[in-house]
């Protein structure tokens, strides 16, 4: 085995500098192929995220429509209900002999489609 140099000459340090000038290009050059596949993997995860953004984008507006539609419906039927039940809680009457047994003429007069006129809905409603 050598023993260890005191002094470097300067052809020798040359030397040395350019070897490690070459590993460092190598090491840059291997950097720069790591660099290459995470944008590549960067570009890919991006556009996997913006397909499922515009999924649930799609599937939330397509909710929001839908339950807008039972909203609708549901407003429509409660609302024919309390006008049934009002209808029909203002034919009754605590004097009627049948309004005690719950059954009786108000209800057969709403069957027939009569109204009571304080129900009828404003002109600007109908």
């Amino acid at each position: 085995m050598e023993a260890m140099r005191e002094s470097w000459t300067d052809t020798r340090l040359d030397d040395l500098a350019g070897h490690v000038d070459q590993r460092f290009d190598a090491v840059d050059q291997r950097f720069n192929a790591v660099d290459q596949r995470f944008d590549t993997l960067e570009r890919h995860v991006d556009n996997g995220f913006s397909r499922v953004d515009a999924d649930v984008r799609a599937l939330r507006e397509e909710m929001n429509k839908r339950f807008d539609r039972m909203d609708t419906k549901f407003d429509a039927k409660f609302e024919a209900m309390q006008r049934e039940m009002a209808n029909r809680f203002a034919l009754a009457s605590p004097d009627d002999p049948d309004w005690r047994r719950g059954g009786g003429r108000h209800h057969r007069r709403a069957d027939r489609g009569y109204r009571h006129p304080a129900l009828e809905p404003e002109p600007s409603d109908r």
